[in-house]
């Protein structure tokens, strides 16, 4: 389902992810078209790690949002997720 709300809240945080995520299926692709199994692996596992950890930032953004509401004052799902703001920065990474 496409909503105005749903297509746009987000939009800083989906173009921060894109210049990596290009660059990863680039890798794939090219270890793709030249039968390299091994690289193919390591890219597809590198995707994999990337958006798993994306998801955890995202996530943790959200909680933190609803420690910082009144979530008493909220009256339904769709205003909560109206008054998380957009992840504009990401954290910084973590070994």
């Amino acid at each position: 389902m496409s909503t105005p709300e749903r297509d746009e809240h987000f939009r800083d945080f989906a173009k921060q992810q894109f210049d990596d995520v290009d660059a990863m299926f680039n890798r794939l692709f090219i270890a793709r078209d030249d039968c390299d199994q091994a690289g193919e692996t390591e890219a597809t596992n590198d995707i994999q790690l990337y958006l798993a950890r994306r998801a955890y930032d995202l996530a943790y953004h959200v909680l933190h949002s609803f420690e910082l509401m009144d979530l008493e004052t909220c009256e339904s799902r769709d205003e909560l997720l109206i008054n998380i703001p957009d992840m504009t920065e990401l954290p910084e990474e973590r070994q």
